[in-house]
Formats: C-alpha cells, structure tokens, sequence
C-alpha cells in the first residue's frame, strides 16, 4: 500500500509539472469543446470526451470525413471536426467511491474506495504522417481491505502514413486492470481524451465478458494494416493482428490469438460502401493443448453520411478447426458471425451509437474458447448549459464450445451486463465534478464457485463522486 501511495504521489507531481507556467491569451479550449462523435469502446469503456464537454451540433462543412476502409480493422466514425490540431494535454482525477461488492464474489459488502488518477494525450501530424497517443494511469486504494490496493493503467498509441495510393496503420492498445474491463467504470471521467483514436473491430480484442473474482490481468493489441487504392471507387487492404490476455493469478485460462485479414472494398458513390473480406486466426490457451483454428468469410455494406450518421453490418460463415488431447484427427465446426456498427448524432445536443457482434472469442479467461454476442450502447446528452449527462449499457452472452469442454459442462451458459451513469458539471475553466453510479451482474445456469469465477454474480453497484482537473490544453507547432 504504501509502494502504492508513492507511486500515486510521483505521478501526480510530474503532471502538475507539465502544466505551462504562463497561461496563453487564447481562449481555453475545455472551456466549451465540441463532443467529437465517437463509436462505444470495446471491452465496456465509457466514451466520454474531454470534461465538462456538452454535445453540440456539428457542421457539415467543417467535419473532414471518414475515409476508414469498410474492410480494415476499425469502425466508421463520424467524421473529424474543425482542423486537425497538434497538441499536449494532460488531466488529473480524485474519484470517492462505495462499491458493494468489491471482491465481485458471492457475498455483498459496502467498501469504500479512492482512486486517483492521471491522464496525458498528444496529438502531432505532418503532411504525411500523424501520430496519436493516450495514458491513463493510477491506482485505487481501499479502505478496510488494503490487499485489494491496486495500479491501473490504460496506453494506446496509433501511428498513420498516407500516401497518394498506400495507406498505413499501426496501433497498440494496452490495458493493466485489476478486473474485468466489461463494464469497468474505475478509468475516470475523461476515458477517451478527445484525440481521435480509431476505435478497434471489438472481434480483434481479447474477449473480457465473462466477470471472474478480482484478479489483475494484462490485455494487449497490436494491430498493423496496409490499405492501397486501386481506383476511384476501389481499394484493397490487409491487416494483421494479435492480442493476447494474460492473469497474475493461477486458474484462469490466458489465451493468444493472431490474425489475418484480407479485403475488397468497392464504393459506387460517397456515401455507400460493398466490401468482401476473408480472415484467418489461430487461438493459443496457456498451459492447454487445445487449439483453434477459424476461417472467416463476410460480406459487409457500410453507409456514411459526414456528421450525421455512419453505419456498418457485415455476415458471412465460419469454419472451426479444432485440435486438442482427446483426439489427434481435427474436428470442425460450421458457424455463423456477423457484427453491426450505427452511430447516429441527434443535433439536438445528443449522440447515440450502437454496436453488435457474435464471433468465436477466446473464452474470457474461464473458457476454452466461446461462442460470444455482445451489443453495447453508449448515449451523451446535454441536459443544460451546464449540465451534461451520459449513458453506457453492455449485454454479453457467452457458451462453450462442446469441442473443448467436458460434457458436464457443455450446456453452461454466462449472461452479463453492465451499466453506467455520469452526470458532469463544470466548476470554472479548470474543473469539472462528477457524479458517478455502474452496476454489473451476471447470471448462469451453473451456480459453481471455483477460486476464479462464479456462475451466477449478485449486482454489483459502483456510486460516488469525483472532480476532474485539467490545466489549459498545450499547444504544439
């Protein structure tokens, strides 16, 4: 605890460092930013841009829009408004939190928690070039049960090249989270620093829906993609991805998983896109034998409209290849995938998005593999001038595959959802409180506990209150 303590200390001095001792003329950039529509994060977490930011309505004119091929690894925006922009900016938030359920076992027990927390974004681009990176980082501190104290931190960095013809990306997105990041609302009242971060295909990411005790566990991906225009209305890519979800503790299932991705994407006009895709990946479990082999062919149509609307559906079928101890011959399965994407801005000062998929993951943790639907829904609002709200929702069902699971065990299934609330009201340029409510449950048609996960999960409830602080945004040339 006291290691911890420190490490909280040091942080917070060096971004209080970081803060430009002379205060420039212009007029502050958080003051009144424009919400920057964004898809829901994968894995639960809650878009929420820059504090105190209400929605507003966006030009059509000064939105650059999306250019994201239907066929790579990220999901169609909005579109980017006002002009791109380099800068620094750095934030800090103290969180006072009840949790009623903090070990997420089988028994209730109000505990109350401090978290404090760290944020720095930069944003720097060339003609050619632009890169993009986002830290969050921190720790929570517990009041009576000092062994649950931990360090959490969240690291993204993007790096983009474009040419006249080729189009590259690279990114990595990293997670360090004591638990569960479905539904996990411990990141603060700025997750998403207003960077433009593309957000990844939630099927590419390790798969974290099924709620296990605490633990902390490690989540990494790292992405790459080509993208070359054949014509005006054509162009092709292909992407290669790998994640991996590593726990601290024994029991869980850790699991790996490469990926390759080829696609055709045709646009008879600016706003309608038909694409066609086929993928290849390959699933690892640590210290298990099992392993899994998917072939993906799909069909996807994707729809723009700058400013306004984008939206995204693909389907097509699957093919799994199993091989394991039980038997040496590879066993194979016919499925189905399909995954749906709809982000919608109101222009009455609220935005709405949606997303769904079903696709073979890596089991959470708990599984040997798992067929898995997930839909999650994010909505900001503004209430008032001062008043800005926003909501996030997830629903996950996941069931083993009877190719890697004993009998016993074929037909469980797990159900989880989660919610969360945020009503923000800025306190003078620099500051912004928050109110914050999150609760989670999971059901089961099993009630077995093991030293890892519970089937069945009592509501979890997260409720307090907390401030944002955020120095003036750093310019950079």
């Amino acid at each position: 605890m006291k290691n911890i303590r420190e490490c909280l200390c040091t942080t917070i001095l060096g971004l209080t460092l970081c803060v430009p001792a002379v205060r420039g003329q212009e007029p502050d950039p958080h003051s009144n930013p424009p919400l920057q529509p964004h898809p829901p994060l994968p894995a639960g977490k809650t878009v929420i841009k820059a504090p105190g930011e209400p929605p507003t309505t966006p030009d059509a004119e000064s939105t650059t829009p999306d250019t994201r091929p239907l066929s790579g690894v990220e999901l169609f925006t909005l579109g980017q408004m006002g002009k791109r922009r380099n800068f620094l900016l750095t934030s800090f938030d103290f969180l006072q939190l009840g949790d009623t359920n903090p070990s997420i076992g089988s028994q209730s027990n109000l505990e109350m928690t401090s978290t404090l927390l760290g944020h720095v974004a930069l944003r720097r681009t060339w003609s050619h070039y632009e890169f993009k990176t986002e830290y969050r980082g921190g720790g929570i501190i517990y009041d009576r049960h000092s062994e649950l104290d931990t360090p959490l931190h969240d690291f993204a960095v993007e790096q983009r090249i474009s040419g006249r013809r080729w189009n590259f990306l690279f990114t990595d997105r990293l997670d360090y989270l004591p638990e569960s990041s479905f539904g996990y609302g411990g990141l603060g009242s700025t997750q998403g620093l207003n960077t433009g971060l593309g957000t990844l295909n939630p099927v590419l990411q390790p798969d974290q829906s099924i709620l296990t005790v605490r633990t902390t566990r490690f989540s990494n991906t790292v992405v790459g993609q080509v993208d070359y225009t054949i014509g005006r209305k054509s162009s092709f890519t292909a992407s290669a991805t790998y994640g991996v979800l590593h726990f601290q503790n024994s029991g869980f299932v850790g699991n790996s998983n490469a990926a390759f991705f080829v696609g055709y994407n045709y646009s008879p006009n600016k706003r309608n896109t038909l694409a066609l895709t086929y993928g290849y990946s390959l699933f690892r479990f640590a210290d298990q034998t099992p392993q899994i082999y998917d072939h993906i062919f799909q069909v996807a149509y994707g729809y723009v409209l700058t400013s306004r609307l984008a939206l995204q559906l693909s389907a097509g079928p699957e093919l799994y290849t199993f091989t394991n101890v039980v038997t040496t011959r590879p066993r194979q399965r016919y499925s189905w995938g399909a995954s749906g994407a709809l982000f919608y801005d109101l222009r009455k000062s609220t935005n709405l998005g949606i997303t769904y998929a079903t696709y073979l993951s890596g089991g959470a943790g708990v599984l040997v593999g798992a067929q898995t639907h997930d839909v999650r829904l994010t909505l900001a609002q503004r209430l008032s001038r001062m008043l800005t709200t926003s909501f996030d929702a997830g629903f996950a069902r996941n069931t083993p595959l009877s190719e890697t699971t004993l009998p016993a065990t074929r037909f469980t299934t797990f159900d989880t959802w989660y919610g969360i609330a945020t009503l923000r009201r800025p306190v003078g340029r620099y500051m912004n409180v928050f109110l914050n409510y999150s609760v989670q449950r999971q059901t089961s048609n099993t009630n077995l506990c093991t030293i890892t996960t519970c089937g069945s999960i009592p509501a979890r409830q997260v409720f307090g209150v907390g401030f944002n602080w955020h120095p003036q945004q750093i310019p950079l040339g």
